[in-house]
């Protein structure tokens, strides 16, 4: 919560991108989506992660991150996709992204180690 929305913002309102104003947002049921109240824009609870533009259920985007951190070997495409049900491009697909996420976290906490040991 707080990498995506500042602390001074109030518990049960979020800031809008395109006007600025903390607001509260309602539930476009029918898109799956929230709009803000003053100026209307839409905004996905996925946007900016890995789920973003993914027509693969949640649900079973978290199974496949689940066995990504359960097995000491990340799982083969071929095996997410008879695990969850979809197509071996898609699976190989979920499979780099999470991957690349991975990747890019594991830098970042280099970064932030080597960091630590600087300042001490």
């Amino acid at each position: 919560r707080e990498a995506r929305w500042p602390s001074e913002v109030n518990e049960d309102r979020i800031p809008c991108k395109k006007c600025g104003a903390p607001t509260r947002h309602h539930l476009i049921a029918t898109r799956r989506c929230y709009s803000c109240q003053p100026c209307g824009t839409q905004v996905r609870p996925t946007t900016a992660t890995m789920f973003e533009r993914s027509r693969i259920a949640l649900t079973d985007w978290f199974y496949v991150l689940y066995l990504f951190a359960r097995l000491s070997e990340p799982p083969s495409a071929r095996q997410v996709a008879q695990e969850i049900g979809v197509s071996y491009p898609t699976a190989l697909r979920m499979c780099r992204r999470i991957q690349e996420r991975a990747d890019e976290a594991q830098a970042l906490a280099d970064v932030l180690f080597e960091v630590a040991e600087v300042t001490e």
